[in-house]
């Protein structure tokens, strides 16, 4: 779908990319070692550069890195959830979420829980982190994170496809002819 985006900023709503917290897990001391948010970033440009957006990011451990929450086995390094979900724009209509390593799994978790319960109205999509050897895909776990109230999917770069979900979603139109998502259809989980 070719989308013309030469109107003014002024017509779109803002949209938020979240980094959550760096976890490290107990058994492991070297998960917690906080890697440049560079996907989120990406995606960020892409949204602001292409997609004329305002962008907020809010990057829990950059915001408050000597900030500890233990939840079971895992300490998780940054702002804490229920912090994220009352900052989010008040205007934002789709929100990002950043799933950059496999050891912040349980954050993601506690970040769409909290934005759910706080803000329902806003579409939480996650983006996957493919530039590491530590990340995951989130093909594999779509329907555990779509069934925990993720809203979309989205596997790969990113940047191709951000616009389009971000316009679909506001909208609150269909997905389907979009390639590389994950969401909850008619029929279930649908790639």
């Amino acid at each position: 779908m070719k989308i013309n985006l030469k109107d003014n900023v002024s017509r779109f709503y803002p949209v938020t990319i979240i980094i959550p917290p760096v976890v490290c897990h107990n058994l492991d001391p070297h998960t917690g070692i906080p890697f440049m948010p560079h996907m989120a970033a990406h995606l960020a440009g892409t949204l602001k550069h292409r997609g004329n957006r305002q962008i907020q990011v809010i990057d829990c451990f950059g915001l408050q890195p000597n900030k500890r929450q233990l939840i079971g086995e895992f300490m998780l390094m940054g702002e804490d959830a229920k912090w994220v979900a009352s900052r989010i724009h008040r205007e934002t209509k789709v929100c990002f979420v950043y799933c950059r390593t496999i050891a912040e799994f349980v954050a993601v978790e506690k970040l769409i829980e909290a934005k759910k319960k706080k803000k329902k109205d806003i579409a939480v999509v996650l983006f996957e982190n493919i530039q590491s050897v530590t990340s995951y895909s989130l093909q594999n776990i779509a329907e555990d994170f779509l069934n925990k109230g993720a809203d979309c999917i989205l596997m790969g770069e990113p940047e191709d496809r951000v616009i389009e979900v971000t316009l679909q979603l506001e909208q609150k139109q269909s997905l389907e002819n979009i390639n590389g998502l994950a969401f909850l259809g008619k029929r279930g989980v649908t790639f």
